[in-house]
């Protein structure tokens, strides 16, 4: 088969030449015009099969399904499942309403046998269990002799997985703008003398072709042999893949094509412009979010809708001209637009705006020496450049030894890669004709635009709408009143109809569901039954400071002078100036935020040992964990990331980091720096896997403040360093991973991915010290709680605060005190709870258990200082409603919308919050606010103002201690 041969009218045309032979089977024709075609709803994959009605007559024909044809991610009611047996075409049960032709004693025979299969169970891979949906369906369509049995399901058409294709008015010969980076033909329409395309009924599969530049010639039975290119490999390997071949999980057949189109082309004047300019925008713009709270964030999701007209318009208006180098520059040639833009293209600019959507970890570090430490004051910003990029770019030296492990392999799933494969399907697919309902551009244009109008009332029309705890306004004074429905405390009745409130902990549409229940369980667990026991019993002196938050109090109820402890300008500890004024106290909610980041530290190590143990014992030691699905197959025909450019990825910034504090004179030696990166190693792995499959990311922060305090001790700013650069190299590296797992899906080539993301954190890195530089000189009181733009950097002053417990003051002098000592026992929480789970789990095997999750259970509450509860119960009311019940009873309405929605309401809040902001609050200041009863009633009650729930005493309080 020829390449394919694009031209510059923006249909390209494609022409096929090769022998073909078609087969003549019994069953339906189709029109001799058969439109390129693209790929079926999801639900005929994951979930709502629609029944295909036959109509005989002499001009028979196969009416196609009016579901929609937008590949879309959909996660199983309960959890990832994995098809383990027969076909890798998956669906439920169709409504036995819909099935009127089929005869109720052979549904019931049917139900009989399909409900003895039990395939898709999984849990060691997944930690879930299969489906509860009846994806036997089309498993008993995989076997002729079962479905045979029953006649009117055999003379039913089945629906296929995502290789399948509904047709498209388009002529046959023109290339297809389907969303699976290939273009398809169905065997037999290019037969004209046979004039249809006829199938076995019986079969669920059906031919197609994958055209590309690692194909010569139509194999007739598609078998299409792939030479492994790997040059890593010791070994070559050549792999035959069916064109039917899909991957074993239906939230991946939903999700990402099985098909690749080599020839596409990748690295264009359009890829290359795009992916360097909106990186530089959204790095910018999150930043500035960054500072302020609270704040949208605008995210992958939002950047891929916003990059895809600019694309196409790029496309339109860019000249075609071919211009060629001279002979001694190569003789090269290139086009400004060679060809229609396409979803390669549009990935790789998604991959590398991924890279801004959040700031550093180590830029914590350099806001609060700005603010915090004079001797820093003045420094060159070119240092603080040096230190954002070797940080990102060091985590990225250690993505090349998870490959195997986290990108490879089908069954890490990375729900966050998938939703982002949806969404760039979506965008680049065509219409049904036969969908009479809206279509997910204009959905995402109105939505987009009530959420940009409906945005001015919580923020700036009627803020009450924000924190809606109207109990609180009925008795505003009465601390307990406060304490159990207020923001600030329990939050029992409280809401939020402000969507940057609810989207705190991430989009709830995104989420699977059986990770959200784990993330609420955990919320509830603590701050519903724990918290008010301890808190209400004024357990460790509790009730004499806020329910909770992320300040540090002393024993007069007042926030924490740390300079009457330390000797200034040096920051040393006096021990004796501490004994003098007082022991710091945290509010009960930052004491359990701690308890469950100490759990989290075992309970991460803990679960990937007996979840995932055997697997990665299999990698290390046999090389490979599971057979590779069709993706990792079609990946091969690209060349791997050589081992030695990893080497040099660590190697060079490793360098850069060592010179650069040497010649600042930092007090941060080399073994500090070496042990940081250790952390971060350490818990690559466990991180990693809960990652891939739940889209939690876990972090080692807490394991950093310990280890980090005794190494440390007395040194915050040496301290700062080490944290920043061993918690942004975890994070980092598994920003790496999924962006590599995302190119993976959507088969881009692995050594641009690589490229690509490097040279974006360089971009970005520019940008963001360009941005933080602007804001501090020309915004005054920057970083303070009464700054009047709400630039008040609470995440940089938590990250000073912890910086001063831990090794200011240090866990020699934090450990005496009862409530710290509490923390401890975090630990022994994190590695009983999952062992114990895994020994229950085995002996009774409880299938929904399967779905207990505890690093995500003890993950939830460590955010409670610096968020409310409301952003919780508001979040996991959200999810509830469109990843259950939408999924689960309007599952067409979901699988077309809800990542669509999620998306607008992103965008529609993003640009209003700039508009209030660049529009109201920066020109007007101090008089912008509305001065009415719906914009006071919030800031007049004790939740708001943190009252606690007793006074302190008049000689403070006593400490309780051990010894």
């Amino acid at each position: 088969m020829p390449q394919s041969q694009h031209s510059h009218s923006y249909s390209s045309q494609f022409e096929f030449a090769w022998p073909h032979t078609a087969r003549h089977r019994t069953g339906p024709r189709r029109p001799q015009s058969g439109a390129v075609s693209v790929p079926e709803d999801a639900s005929s994959v994951a979930g709502e099969e629609e029944d295909m009605e036959l109509r005989s007559s002499d001009d028979r024909r196969v009416e196609d399904s009016d579901d929609d044809d937008d590949d879309v991610f959909a996660f199983v009611a309960s959890g990832p499942s994995r098809n383990v047996s027969g076909p890798t075409t998956t669906s439920h049960q169709a409504h036995r309403e819909a099935a009127i032709d089929i005869p109720q004693d052979e549904m019931d025979a049917w139900s009989d046998e399909s409900a003895s299969l039990e395939y898709g169970k999984d849990p060691v891979h997944m930690g879930v269990t299969d489906s509860p949906y009846m994806d036997d369906y089309m498993d008993l369509f995989g076997e002729r002799a079962s479905v045979r049995h029953f006649d009117s399901l055999a003379r039913r058409v089945p629906q296929h997985s995502f290789g399948s294709m509904h047709s498209r008015e388009k002529s046959i010969y023109a290339a297809s703008d389907v969303p699976s980076t290939v273009h398809m033909l169905e065997e037999g329409y290019l037969a004209p003398e046979h004039g249809h395309l006829e199938r076995d009924m019986h079969n669920s599969m059906h031919t197609s072709m994958r055209m590309g530049s690692s194909m010569a010639s139509h194999m007739p039975e598609a078998a299409i042999p792939l030479q492994r290119v790997n040059k890593a490999d010791e070994t070559e390997e050549e792999m035959v893949v069916d064109d039917d071949e899909d991957s074993p999980y239906p939230e991946v057949c939903a999700s990402v094509s099985n098909m690749d189109d080599p020839t596409m082309q990748i690295l264009t004047f359009r890829s290359i412009f795009l992916a360097t300019l909106i990186p530089v925008v959204v790095g910018a713009i999150n930043l500035y979010f960054t500072l302020r709270y609270p704040a949208p964030t605008l995210s992958p999701l939002i950047v891929i809708v916003i990059a895809y007209p600019i694309g196409k318009i790029m496309a339109i208006t860019l000249p075609t001209r071919v211009f060629q180098f001279p002979q001694w520059l190569g003789g090269f040639q290139f086009s400004l637009n060679p060809s229609p833009f396409n979803i390669k293209e549009h990935a790789l600019i998604g991959i590398a705006a991924s890279i801004s959507i959040v700031p550093s970890f180590l830029f914590n570090f350099l806001v609060a020496n700005d603010v915090k430490i004079e001797s820093w004051q003045g420094q060159d910003e070119w240092f603080d450049f040096v230190f954002i990029m070797s940080s990102g770019v060091l985590g990225f030296a250690f993505a090349g030894l998870l490959y195997r492990l986290l990108v490879q392999p089908s069954s890490m799933l990375w729900p966050q890669a998938l939703v982002l494969s949806t969404i760039l399907n979506t965008l680049h697919a065509g219409e049904d004709i036969f969908d009479k309902r809206m279509t997910r551009m204009r959905w995402l244009v109105i939505i987009a635009v009530l959420a940009f109008l409906y945005n001015f009332f919580p923020n700036y029309i009627f803020y009450a709408l924000q924190l809606f705890c109207w109990v609180t306004w009925i008795r505003p004074h009465d601390v307990t009143t406060n304490i159990v429905t207020g923001a600030k405390g329990m939050g029992m009745t409280s809401l939020s109809f402000d969507w940057n409130q609810i989207i705190y902990h991430g989009s709830p549409l995104v989420m699977p569901w059986w990770a959200e229940c784990n993330f609420f369980f955990g919320f509830v667990l603590f701050a519903w039954f724990v918290m008010p026991i301890l808190y209400f019993t004024n357990t460790w002196q509790s009730a004499y400071f806020p329910f909770s938050g992320a300040n540090m109090y002393d024993k007069y109820g007042k926030l924490y002078q740390i300079q009457n402890v330390l000797d200034m300008p040096s920051m040393q500890f006096n021990r004796d100036r501490y004994e003098a004024y007082s022991p710091v106290y945290l509010p009960l909610g930052f004491l359990v935020s701690y308890f469950a980041g100490f759990a989290i530290i075992t309970s991460m190590i803990v679960h990937t040992t007996v979840n995932h143990g055997q697997i990665i014992f299999q990698v290390w030691h046999r090389g490979k964990r599971e057979q590779d699905d069709i993706h990792a197959k079609l990946m091969r025909n690209y060349p791997s990331i050589p081992s030695w450019w990893y080497s040099w990825l660590f190697i060079i910034p490793f360098l850069t980091i060592v010179i650069i504090i040497d010649y600042l004179k930092f007090d941060f030696h080399t073994s500090s720096l070496v042990v940081a990166l250790l952390l971060a190693f350490i818990y690559l792995l466990p991180s990693g896997f809960i990652m891939a499959l739940t889209g939690v990311q876990l972090g080692n922060n807490i394991l950093c403040d310990v280890i980090g305090g005794y190494l440390l001790p007395g040194q915050p700013q040496a301290f700062m360093l080490f944290k920043g650069l061993s918690v942004q190299t975890l994070v980092s590296c598994l920003l790496f991973v999924g962006n590599m797992k995302l190119g993976h899906y959507m088969k881009i080539p692995p050594r641009i991915t690589f490229w690509v993301q490097i040279v974006a954190t360089v971009i970005v890195s520019c940008v963001q010290m360009a941005v933080k530089r602007v804001l501090f000189l020309t915004v005054p009181d920057m970083c303070t709680y009464h700054q009047k733009y709400s630039l008040t950097c609470i995440s940089a002053n938590l990250y000073y605060s912890s910086a001063l417990m831990w090794s200011a003051i240090g866990p020699k002098y934090i450990f005496k005190d009862k409530a710290f000592q509490f923390m401890l026992w975090g630990l022994l929480a994190g590695f009983l709870a999952p062992t114990l789970l895994w020994i229950i789990r085995a002996r009774f095997r409880v299938r929904w258990l399967y779905y207990v999750n505890f690093p995500v259970i003890f993950y939830s509450i460590s955010f409670f200082p610096m968020s409310g509860s409301l952003n919780y119960t508001m979040w996991f009311l959200v999810g509830t409603i469109f990843q259950y019940y939408l999924r689960k009873y309007h599952f067409r309405w979901w699988s077309k919308y809800n990542f669509t929605t999620s998306n607008a309401l992103d965008l529609g809040t993003v640009i209003s919050q700039l508009v209030i902001l660049l529009t109201i609050l920066i020109p007007l200041g101090d008089r912008s606010m509305i001065n009415w009863w719906g914009n006071t009633v919030v800031r007049s009650t004790a939740d708001f103002n943190n009252v606690p729930l007793k006074e302190v005493p008049p000689g403070g309080i006593k400490p309780v201690v051990f010894g």
